[in-house]
């Protein structure tokens, strides 16, 4: 899908919930669609600084868009990561948290999500609640700490 594409469509979902397309909230948008990964509120601040936004109209921003689902909030260490959620293929994953350089990386394997189906609706149907999201976080070196 094309990022104008994908703007339009968020565009959309935020007036459905009677928010509007500022001009902060696009540059943001817009760099979430251009850079896939996980960030800080102050590395992105950082990379938009220059268009004379505030790290106040920054962090209003983000609330908005994780109320419409559009990146998600990740707190590893007590340090709130945001990734994109919405237009993103990866959807069930692990985060891995380096202790020492702070990096996250993602693990994708195909068995470990299954099983980690499997065991959520075993819950639900266990416990009768209604699971609408888990996060696994792993946390230790990675390998170039490791080695370095």
């Amino acid at each position: 899908m094309q990022s104008s594409e994908e703007m339009i469509i968020v565009e959309r979902l935020l007036s459905e919930k009677k928010f509007k397309m500022t001009g902060v909230r696009q540059m943001v948008i817009q760099f979430f669609l251009n850079h896939r990964g996980h960030y800080k509120p102050e590395n992105i601040y950082q990379h938009l600084r220059k268009q004379q936004m505030s790290l106040a109209s920054l962090y209003r921003t983000l609330d908005v868009l994780k109320q419409i689902n559009f990146i998600r909030e990740i707190s590893l260490n007590n340090i709130n990561y945001y990734e994109l959620l919405m237009f993103s293929s990866k959807q069930l994953h692990i985060h891995f948290y380096c202790n020492q350089c702070q990096r996250v990386i993602d693990y994708h394997n195909e068995t470990i999500n299954e099983l980690m189906l499997q065991q959520s609706i075993l819950l639900e149907k266990n416990y009768h609640d209604d699971i609408q999201n888990f996060e696994i976080v792993l946390n230790g070196l990675c390998h170039r700490c490791k080695e370095g």
